[in-house]
């Protein structure tokens, strides 16, 4: 696979979401918090299923 290089800043690059236009720096944020919210649901919900919560 041939690796694309992108010439222009990260942050001019944008697109739509719910809360409205974000650039790839703001998506990457978005992304990481949300997977760590994710990561603490799970941790949650084997704790309950092992009797501890």
């Amino acid at each position: 696979m041939k690796k694309r290089r992108i010439q222009a800043p990260l942050k001019r690059h944008t697109a739509e979401a719910p809360a409205g236009k974000m650039n790839v720096h703001q998506w990457m944020g978005l992304l990481a918090g949300h997977n760590l919210r994710h990561n603490k649901q799970i941790v949650e919900a084997l704790e309950q299923l092992a009797g501890g919560g």
